[in-house]
């Protein structure tokens, strides 16, 4: 059998498939709606959209599901397209397999996959430790309780030291090449969810309605989650545009060393962690940093 009239959302943990998955069903032209009411207050993991059920059980990509298709999807499959609506399954890949090998098992089924670039890794890899690992392990909810200073490489948990522990995981963990873009399907990146009228436009294949009050929900319940990064963006346009502003507000480490990996990115130049271990008043420190050391700023 075909799956024509499925739309495949895979994800990064903690990348928004779940509210993908809800804002499509929900607000997408002829697809078939799920019963829940959509509501983000009171959740006792904020900002999780995991509150909604899927019409189509869960794919997961794991040892033990992912070479076969249950009898069950294929009986919820066919029951809820009897009148030609669409319907979407949300495909659980975790965040260390980005593979597409499950698109075998749904032959005609549209891709939607949500994906990171250099710049946006830094979200995703913040959301995925501090939420969905967060809720694996119970007790661990801040990303320095999963990525600390190595004791034969660091001798202390100094503030300047867990800011280079962090720059150094995104610089150089595997994950941060995973979730690109691919060819043949739709791609939606991350930062689209920081804006309704980008998300609004990468979710336009499906015909989408007005979801700006349920957006607005969302934001508000993902602040903790989302405000960070938005800082951390600024001041990345600050430097591509040599831009001084402050930096006083900046104080959570795992944001410095987010700027530090914004840096290298740009300059190919690593911030002496040492050296500046007390870090940045403003950007125009950055820019004198970057000009002592014969870094060219276009």
């Amino acid at each position: 059998m075909t799956f024509d009239k499925l739309y495949a959302i895979q994800y990064p943990a903690g990348s928004f498939g779940h509210f993908t998955h809800l804002i499509i069903s929900n607000f997408g032209n002829n697809f078939v709606k799920s019963d829940d009411v959509v509501n983000f207050k009171n959740k006792k993991e904020s900002g999780s959209s995991h509150f909604t059920s899927s019409m189509i059980k869960k794919y997961y990509c794991i040892d033990e599901y992912k070479d076969y298709v249950s009898a069950d999807l294929v009986s919820d499959y066919t029951r809820l397209t009897k009148n030609n609506q669409f319907v979407t399954v949300i495909i659980d890949s975790g965040i260390a397999d980005d593979s597409i090998e499950f698109l075998q098992f749904f032959p005609g089924a549209k891709h939607i996959r949500i994906t990171y670039d250099d710049y946006s890794w830094p979200f995703s890899a913040k959301a995925f430790y501090t939420r969905c690992m967060a809720e694996v392990l119970h007790k661990k909810t801040s990303i320095s309780q999963f990525i600390e200073p190595d004791a034969d490489r660091w001798n202390s948990n100094d503030p300047w030291e867990q800011r280079e522990k962090y720059f150094l995981f995104l610089k150089e963990h595997p994950f941060r090449e995973y979730w690109r873009d691919l060819n043949n399907c739709t791609n939606i990146n991350v930062d689209k969810y920081l804006s309704y009228n980008e998300l609004a436009t990468a979710l336009s294949f499906s015909c989408i309605g007005d979801f700006e009050e349920v957006y607005d929900q969302f934001f508000k319940a993902n602040k903790t989650h989302i405000e960070w990064y938005l800082e951390c963006r600024r001041v990345l346009e600050a430097l591509k545009n040599k831009e001084n502003i402050s930096l006083s507000n900046i104080n959570d480490l795992f944001s410095q060393a987010t700027i530090n990996y914004y840096i290298y990115i740009i300059y190919n130049f690593e911030v002496p962690a040492w050296d500046y271990r007390d870090w940045f008043v403003n950007t125009t420190d950055i820019f004198d940093l970057l000009e002592k050391n014969n870094i060219i700023i276009n």
